[in-house]
């Protein structure tokens, strides 16, 4: 989703907003589908739960970032994001 967002050059709000539809839809998908195949255990919850004041600060951080980037700027992230995650997928 995020290479053919970027293929097609979109601004960043439709780049998020596009993105964040998708990962709604997913991850309503995904957590159904691990509640109905009993996956989402205590451990699991508590997993969460402890990972939720993380969340919050990169949130935060976030919303406090995301006014001072232009454009440019966001494809370089993003393409330097993929650049990342690419390299860790190849070297294991």
């Amino acid at each position: 989703v995020v290479l053919y967002a970027n293929a097609r050059h979109w601004d960043p709000k439709l780049f998020k907003a596009n993105l964040q539809t998708y990962a709604l839809f997913t991850g309503a998908y995904l957590i159904l589908m691990h509640g109905i195949s009993g996956n989402l255990t205590v451990k699991v919850w508590t997993g969460f739960l402890l990972a939720l004041p993380a969340m919050a600060l990169g949130l935060t951080a976030a919303f406090l970032i995301e006014p001072k980037i232009n454009s440019r700027g966001f494809n370089y992230i993003v393409l330097l994001m993929l650049l990342v995650m690419g390299i860790k997928l190849i070297l294991g």
